[in-house]
């Protein structure tokens, strides 16, 4: 993990290392042990905090204590040294009680809504996983992240203070990865409607210690107030508003969610910087009801996912999904898998494609220049 405080930067493995790739998932025994091996180390790190703040604090009162400051220079300095010993006091404390947390969410007789979770690190922190989702599973501790291209540009434009809202967070990997680049300051605002799902990311959400930062809601985010059908899938990820097939419109393979616009959802005059949707072909539905959003926020980026079998699937043609944007004033370009960086493609070149995550925003948002 690693917690960054301006100047102040700890890096402290707390979790075990990761595992091939289809292996089996450690018990709650075998990880309370080693995360109790952990926190031994964490003590020793802290008892030699202690020391350090010890030494600093002797050297702030001999500098400060009874002698006239030299100049307005060493004001800052003492300054700047008091600042830093506060700033590691507030990492030890929230190091250990994110360590607290992962222990906690991994034991066995943890209280948790997830509570058949397992715990997974991930490049950005911690997410709660579905342990009958053994490709996911196996495909996070192998790699330690999923969409790594969009992470890393979540993570290049993001500035504490920002808002990021992550529309179908799913477990919550892009909202972790959006909360540890706020640094305690911002806000993310994390929509998931599938009841399971939704449990896995409100575990997630703590198991990172961001209950503050990050409000998660379980809604489907539409044009519309409401309920709708969510048609259920093996993979959660896949899970929709619209059908996966023909034959489920007729089964029971559904559960009704609660849906809302963007709009509603969000305090008035929230200022959005970066607005992540993956909706599974409700994309469109979830822009139209955050076209207040998107007009009051000048400098707003909106990471998008783009399926042509989404548009067979919801009757949408792609001239009618580009017009959406176009009519906010929004151009696009796609996002490289696996760098982050952005290209342009053409919209016959997206079709030949599976899926694709697009970048749009405004011609003269400073949102490209904070993309490179």
């Amino acid at each position: 993990m690693k917690v960054h405080r301006d100047r102040v930067s700890i890096d402290v493995a707390l979790s075990p290392q990761n595992t091939s790739s289809g292996s089996e998932p450690r018990s709650a025994v075998t990880c309370n042990l080693e995360l109790k091996e952990k926190k031994s180390i964490f003590r020793k790190i802290k008892d030699e905090f202690r020391r350090t703040q010890k030494r600093v604090s002797v050297g702030i009162s001999r500098l400060s204590g009874g002698h006239r400051p030299i100049d307005d220079e060493t004001n800052r300095a003492i300054a700047e040294l008091q600042d830093a010993n506060r700033q590691l006091q507030q990492t030890v404390a929230l190091l250990q009680a994110r360590m607290d947390e992962v222990q906690r969410l991994s034991s066995g007789n943890r209280n948790s809504k997830a509570s058949n979770g397992i715990l997974v690190q991930v490049k950005s922190g911690y997410v709660m996983c579905p342990p009958h989702e053994s490709t996911l599973l196996g495909y996070l501790r192998e790699s330690g992240d999923l969409e790594r291209g969009t992470r890393l540009l979540i993570e290049r434009i993001l500035r504490p203070g920002d808002v990021f809202v992550d529309v179908g967070s799913h477990i919550g990997l892009h909202s972790v990865a959006a909360a540890n680049r706020l640094q305690g300051r911002g806000k993310v605002y994390a929509f998931e409607p599938s009841t399971s799902t939704y449990a896995f990311l409100q575990d997630t959400v703590q198991a990172n210690n961001f209950q503050d930062l990050v409000e998660t809601f379980q809604c489907a985010v539409t044009d519309q107030v409401g309920e709708q059908r969510f048609y259920l899938a093996p993979i959660a990820g896949h899970q929709s508003l619209f059908p996966l097939y023909e034959e489920q419109v007729n089964s029971d393979n559904f559960e009704i969610v609660r849906t809302t616009p963007l709009d509603d959802a969000l305090p008035a005059g929230t200022n959005v910087r970066l607005l992540k949707i993956d909706a599974e072909g409700a994309e469109i539905l979830a822009v139209h009801g955050a076209r207040q959003t998107i007009q009051a926020s000048p400098n707003i980026g909106l990471i998008v996912e783009f399926g042509p079998s989404h548009l067979e699937r919801t009757g949408v043609t792609a001239a009618q999904w580009f017009g959406a944007f176009e009519e906010l004033q929004l151009v696009y370009r796609v996002i490289e898998p696996f760098t982050g960086t952005l290209e342009e493609w053409s919209i016959e070149q997206l079709m030949e494609v599976e899926s694709a995550n697009l970048l749009f925003a405004r011609p003269d948002s400073d949102i490209w220049a904070s993309a490179q």
